[in-house]
């Protein structure tokens, strides 16, 4: 039986082999010479520790937090694989393919901004809470406001959520879902223009000078667009 201890837990696998008490060392854990079987039975012990230890570099590579959960999952790992550069890259392409420049643009600064956090070739499959939490320090860090981090956590999350439902990305818990983004958004101040600002604007006299014909314009121009979109909003 192998002992695995992390974070003051301890947990058991049982290896299916039996040796004599008389047989094994309990101060260095191995098999005593002495057994007959000792070959056997040392090697069917390394070669499971091995599979461990090898199983524990590939988390680490993909950027998978090393826990219980990950190390002794039974499932097959064929969906850890997926970066979050390729779920980025995967959906500009397809922004961009439909003409939606705009949206297409805002997906990569939101990588870009990423990338600044941590390497981006992390596996999607790496994301946790704390992961979320750390994110939001950097990005406050940086000077961003609530609603900016809202908005860079709304298209992390579809990025994700994406993922997950193609099947690429398997997870037993949504970190999204505990960490809820539509919480950073903050109420604005309402930036409409009042009527009786309007009204000053349109009793406002212009004073003559070099610019007059030009601000007499603009004023004009203004309180156009001002009555026409009214006028638009009303009749609908």
């Amino acid at each position: 039986m192998l002992r695995f201890t992390h974070d003051r837990t301890t947990k058991f696998v049982a290896l299916g082999l039996s040796v004599e008490p008389h047989y094994w060392d309990k101060d260095t854990e191995l098999v005593l010479p002495t057994c007959p079987e000792r070959i056997t039975l040392q090697s069917q012990i390394d070669r499971t520790l091995a599979g461990y230890h090898k199983k524990i570099q590939r988390l680490e590579a993909l950027d998978i937090p090393v826990n219980f959960e990950t190390l002794f999952d039974a499932k097959p790992a064929c969906s850890v694989g997926i970066t979050i550069e390729d779920g980025f890259k995967a959906e500009i392409e397809r922004l961009e393919s439909l003409g939606k420049i705009n949206s297409a643009t805002k997906h990569k600064y939101a990588l870009q901004v990423l990338d600044g956090y941590k390497p981006t070739t992390m596996a999607l499959e790496a994301i946790d809470l704390d992961y979320l939490k750390g994110l939001e320090l950097y990005l406050r860090q940086r000077g961003n406001k609530d609603n900016s981090i809202a908005t860079r956590f709304a298209i992390f999350k579809a990025i994700y959520n994406k993922a997950v439902k193609e099947g690429k990305v398997a997870v037993k818990q949504n970190p999204f879902s505990i960490y809820q983004v539509g919480s950073l958004w903050a109420k604005t101040r309402k930036r409409a223009i009042d009527k009786d600002d309007i009204q000053r604007l349109i009793d406002l006299e212009i004073t003559e000078g070099h610019t007059t014909e030009y601000r007499r314009l603009a004023k004009d121009l203004f309180l156009f667009s001002y009555v026409f979109l009214f006028c638009l909003v009303s009749s609908q």
